[in-house]
C-alpha cells in the first residue's frame, strides 16, 4: 500500500497519510474511472479513509450549489422581514399623529397641521392661533394685535362703546344707541327717516274726481288743486299750508297730471325711535278755485270737509313708506263732492 497514487497523480499514500507525489512521477494517462478501478484493483485493501476522500473530492460542487442555494434563501427571508418591519412602524407612526391619536402630545383634532397641546382653536382647521387673545382667531381678525369686540363692519378690532361698530367706523363711538350716518346728515341711520337722504313727504293725486251733474264753478267745471297742513306738534295748530302747482279745470284729475304737494321734514324735530317724537299729524284739503272765494270741496259725506291724519313714522314710515288715502263721496248727494285717492310717501328729495 505504499506505493498507491493518486487519481490525478498529485499525491501518494505512504501507508498513514497523503503527501505530495515525487517530480519524476508520471500519472497514467487514464479515465478517472479507470484510475480508480486500477486503484482497487491493485489495491484490494484500500483503506475506508481513501475511498472517504474521493467521495469528498467527487461531491464538492454539488456541496457549493447547495451553499449557494441556502445563502439566496436567507437573504430574501431578511429582506421580507426588514419591509414587514417597515410598514408595520409607518402604520403606527400615522395612527399615533392622527386627530385619533391616544397620545395627547401628538393628537391633531382638526387636521390643521398643529397639534392640539401648540392649536389655541384645536376644533378649528381655519384658525390656529389668537395673538390679542379676544377669542377671535387671527385668520378671522382685522385687528390682530389689538383686542376687540366689535362683530358688524370688522371682526375682533375696538369697540368702546360695545354696539358691534369697530371705532374706526363708528361715527358716535361712545354712544351704544347709534353708530352708522348713511347720509352724513348728522343723524343716524336707527333715527333717521331716511338714512339714505333727505327725507321728503310726498302727496300726490292719483285720483279726484267730482259730480258732473253739479256745477262747481262759473263755467261749471271746477279749478281743482289740492291743498296740505301740516301739524308738527298734532295739537291742531298747523305751522305749515302747502298747495299743489297745478289746477285743473276739469272734473277729473289722474295721476298723469301730476298734481303734487311736497314737505321737506325737518329731522331735528323727531326721534323716530319713540312715538311720542316721531308723530307727523296733517290734513288733506280739496279745493275748486273760484276768484276770491275758493270752495272746499267735500270727500267725506256729512262729516266735514277734510281729516286730521296722525301718522306714527317709528312704526314703520321709514325709508320707502308709501300709503294710499281714498274716499268716495260724489254718489252721497253732498254739495261739491269729490272722490279723491291720494299716495302719501316718504321720499329722498323731490321729482
Amino acid at each position: 500500500m505504499s506505493g498507491t497514487m493518486s487519481p490525478d497523480g498529485k499525491w501518494h499514500w505512504n501507508g498513514s497519510e497523503w503527501i505530495p507525489a515525487s517530480p519524476t512521477s508520471t500519472p497514467p494517462n487514464v479515465s478517472i474511472d479507470e484510475e480508480a478501478n486500477v486503484i482497487n484493483e491493485s489495491n484490494p485493501e484500500t483503506s475506508e479513509s481513501e475511498t472517504l476522500a474521493q467521495q469528498v473530492v467527487m461531491q464538492q460542487p454539488e456541496t457549493k450549489f447547495q451553499l449557494a442555494s441556502a445563502s439566496a434563501s436567507g437573504k430574501r427571508k431578511i429582506i421580507g422581514g426588514i419591509l414587514v418591519s417597515i410598514l408595520l412602524l409607518g402604520s403606527t407612526a400615522f395612527f399615533l399623529t392622527s386627530p385619533d391619536s391616544p397620545l395627547v402630545a401628538f393628537r391633531d383634532s382638526d387636521n390643521d397641521g398643529t397639534i392640539d397641546a401648540n392649536d389655541e382653536f384645536p376644533h378649528d382647521s381655519s384658525e390656529t392661533h389668537d395673538s390679542d387673545n379676544d377669542g377671535v382667531g387671527d385668520n378671522a381678525d382685522d385687528c390682530p394685535l389689538e383686542f376687540g369686540t366689535s362683530n358688524i363692519d370688522r371682526s375682533g378690532c375696538p369697540d368702546d362703546d360695545g354696539d358691534g361698530w369697530s371705532n374706526t367706523n363708528d361715527v358716535w363711538p361712545n354712544d351704544p344707541s347709534r353708530s352708522v350716518d348713511s347720509d352724513g346728515d348728522g343723524y343716524a341711520d336707527n333715527n333717521d327717516l331716511l338714512k339714505n337722504g333727505d327725507a321728503y313727504l310726498k302727496f300726490k293725486a292719483i285720483s279726484l274726481q267730482t259730480d258732473s251733474e253739479q256745477s262747481y264753478d262759473d263755467d261749471s267745471d271746477p279749478d281743482m288743486f289740492i291743498r296740505i297742513k301740516i301739524d308738527l306738534a298734532c295739537d291742531g295748530s298747523y305751522e305749515t299750508t302747502l298747495d299743489s302747482s297745478i289746477k285743473a279745470n276739469s272734473h277729473s284729475v289722474y295721476s298723469s297730471d301730476d298734481m303734487y304737494v311736497i314737505y321737506d321734514i325737518d329731522d331735528s324735530r323727531f326721534n323716530w325711535t319713540t312715538s311720542e317724537q316721531s308723530k307727523i299729524c296733517f290734513s288733506i284739503h280739496v279745493f275748486d278755485e273760484d276768484g276770491a272765494n275758493d270752495d272746499e270741496l267735500d270727500y267725506r259725506y256729512n262729516q266735514g270737509q277734510s281729516i286730521l291724519f296722525s301718522n306714527d313714522f317709528a312704526t314703520g314710515w321709514l325709508n320707502e313708506f308709501s300709503e294710499t288715502l281714498e274716499y268716495e263721496n260724489i254718489s252721497s248727494g253732498d254739495y261739491k263732492s269729490v272722490n279723491i285717492e291720494i299716495v302719501v310717501s316718504i321720499i329722498e328729495g323731490f321729482d
